[in-house]
């Protein structure tokens, strides 16, 4: 082949952690011919990789086993051998590929040697100084031009006559690596984050947020937020924010889902539900006072005499009734007088309770056993173990004692015929002034009656009766 190129590049790649293949752009003769190096872009140390091993040749592209990461780099040189092969004998055919190829062999360690000598340190051009020979390394020790300006020196910079510097550059000097160099500058190593905040242009009442993983901008930092920054705890950021301490019940209660006329109410100590919330109900928790509360209740004030009432343990048949201002009790209350407090009106009233109306004619008369009919003279005790209806004919004047027989609370009822005017005197017991009566003459005829008014009804009993 021939070689067209006049000088020769070696290929550096940047990792990305997922590209294995990477081109070879320059020409070569053999894949050992190519030296593969994977440089540390932090440490800037290099590891030599093995073809068959790390990588292999294909299609003019070296492919890594494993993809370089994003802090390490490719670096693809060529090597020639520098050894030759080719064997020409006389009087034997002359093979111009053969002798080709040991030209190009040739020409690329020409581009090796020059691309070598491009990397290292020469004189000016117009500098008339030439072969200075460099010493050899010496450990911890400088190079220089010596005083005469001929050659090079090693010296040591802590030595008396070497470099004028303090003392702390001379530790800095001793440094073997960036970490000890960073920890003598008090230095932070670089990043890319670094590297975005050195980016922004701050001015005053900002503040750097970051806008992605090595991104950054700059935004307002109010007053309000500055003072909220400021807070020395959390019980004083509470403050300036005007903010409640988080607690379970609050955490509860913002885990709700409310809607329309609902009510919130606890389930436990710190659990919560919501329940329905009627009008009626709206409108008595909007009650501004006790009053307002019982007339949306409709409900009565509590007293003294309800509590009493309520204080009762009533069976069937009882009445309550009062025992004092504030005192009740029960009493039996009999089929009897149901019937009689049952009464629609005065007139069934009178039925019901075996009245007699004064408004009414009545005709019941009982007539005195014989014995007792004739009164002559002295005292006369009616007896009235048979009933209070008695019948007494007058055949002269009388003295009536107080009957016998029957309770005196009880009324009594006498009917005295008196056909002949005679006169006579009722029992002191019995007169009006303990039960109330009416005397009615009329022919053959004195009645007494004991009587009361209901409503606008005069109701008797008849206690003395005669026709």
């Amino acid at each position: 082949m021939s070689v067209t190129a006049q000088s020769f590049t070696p290929e550096l790649y940047t990792g990305n952690g997922s590209t294995t293949n990477f081109p070879v752009t320059f020409d070569y003769i053999a894949s050992g011919d190519l030296v593969v190096n994977l440089i540390d872009t932090v440490t800037g140390g290099k590891t030599l990789q093995t073809l068959g091993v790390d990588y292999n040749v294909v299609n003019d592209e070296v492919v890594m086993d494993t993809a370089p990461s994003s802090t390490e780099k490719l670096h693809i040189t060529r090597v020639t051998p520098s050894d030759q092969l080719l064997n020409l004998l006389n009087s034997h055919d002359f093979d111009a590929e053969l002798v080709e190829s040991g030209f190009d062999k040739l020409t690329f360690k020409d581009q090796e040697v020059a691309e070598t000598f491009g990397r290292a340190i020469k004189f000016a051009l117009t500098s008339v100084y030439s072969n200075f020979d460099f010493p050899d390394p010496v450990p911890l020790h400088l190079v220089r031009f010596n005083a005469a300006g001929d050659g090079l020196e090693t010296i040591d910079v802590y030595s008396a006559g070497g470099l004028l510097v303090s003392a702390f550059m001379q530790n800095l000097l001793k440094d073997e690596n960036a970490l000890d160099a960073r920890t003598n500058l008090d230095a932070q190593q670089a990043s890319t984050i670094l590297n975005a905040l050195a980016g922004l242009s701050p001015s005053a009442n900002q503040l750097a947020y970051f806008t992605g993983a090595a991104a950054m901008a700059l935004t307002s930092l109010t007053a309000f937020m500055r003072t909220l920054l400021g807070s020395a705890d959390a019980l004083a950021a509470r403050t300036n924010l005007d903010a409640q301490q988080l607690n379970a019940i609050l955490t509860a209660i913002s885990g709700l889902s409310p809607s329309a006329d609902r009510l919130m109410y606890f389930t436990g100590a710190a659990a919560v539900a919501l329940t329905s919330l009627t009008s009626f109900m709206r409108t008595l928790l909007g009650s501004v006072d006790a009053p307002a509360a019982r007339s949306n209740l409709d409900a009565q004030q509590a007293s003294t005499i309800l509590n009493a009432l309520a204080g009762l343990s009533p069976s069937a048949n009882q009445l309550a009734y009062f025992t004092g201002a504030a005192a009740m009790a029960l009493t039996t209350l009999t089929s009897f007088m149901r019937t009689v407090l049952g009464s629609a009106d005065a007139a069934a009233l009178v039925s019901n309770a075996g009245f007699l109306n004064l408004n009414n004619e009545w005709s019941k008369t009982q007539a005195m056993p014989s014995s007792a009919l004739s009164i002559s003279t002295g005292n006369v005790a009616l007896d009235m173990s048979a009933g209070p209806l008695r019948t007494l004919s007058l055949t002269e004047n009388a003295v009536l004692s107080a009957p016998t027989g029957l309770d005196k609370n009880y009324a009594v009822v006498v009917v005295v015929t008196n056909a002949g005017g005679f006169s006579y005197t009722q029992p002191a017991v019995y007169n009006f002034a303990n039960h109330p009566f009416a005397v009615n003459t009329g022919i053959n005829e004195v009645t007494q009656y004991l009587y009361w008014n209901v409503g606008s009804n005069v109701y008797a009993r008849r206690i003395w009766s005669a026709n």
